[in-house]
């Protein structure tokens, strides 16, 4: 019980830590029909001022875009990201799968998607998305290191410290992943 416990804790630190540091980034870019996006921007700026939900008037700023440019991928990807933020992980998954599907080159396309099955307890489709994540930004440690937290979260230890070292040897200097890796061996310990 004790040793569960203090897993939990430390777990939970470590994902607060890393949580904060962005583990869904976006990517600037936006590749809309002008007109569209200056029509979105003045019907966001209009009900902001007037007081209504932030919230709300982001989702309908970005599904105005989708109108005009279907496979917008800042579009697609920040909805997925504020339906997943509302628990509407089934929404977020479709709004990520478009991303991937659409622009394949993008390797936080499938590192949204990797975050997301794990969410959703798909740890094989997490690995998979996580992994083609990694192998499109070859030099990044982001998608290895968050492998590396999800397989600590199931108890997998070898993966886990095999994924933070896999991070460090793309950047040494990747705090993130030398945390990861001490938690691991001192829950393995």
């Amino acid at each position: 019980m004790y040793s569960s416990l203090r897993l939990l804790i430390i777990f939970c630190l470590l994902l607060l830590f890393i949580s904060s540091r962005n583990l869904i980034a976006q990517v600037n870019g936006q590749s809309s029909a002008k007109n569209s996006i200056e029509k979105a921007d003045e019907n966001l700026l209009d009900r902001i001022a007037s007081g209504e939900n932030y919230v709300g008037n982001i989702r309908n700023y970005y599904e105005m875009i989708l109108e005009t440019d279907s496979i917008n991928y800042d579009a697609l990807t920040n909805l997925g990201v504020i339906f997943q933020q509302m628990g509407e992980l089934e929404k977020s998954l479709r709004y990520f799968q478009k991303a991937a599907k659409f622009h394949p080159q993008k390797p936080r396309a499938f590192h949204n998607l990797g975050i997301l099955y794990s969410l959703m307890n798909r740890l094989d489709d997490a690995v998979i998305n996580l992994n083609k994540a990694a192998e499109l930004s070859s030099t990044s440690p982001n998608s290895v290191r968050q492998l590396g937290i999800i397989y600590l979260q199931n108890e997998m230890f070898r993966e886990a410290i095999e994924s933070f070292e896999r991070a460090l040897s793309r950047d040494y200097f990747d705090v993130e992943s030398r945390l990861g890796k001490a938690l691991t061996f001192f829950l393995v310990t």
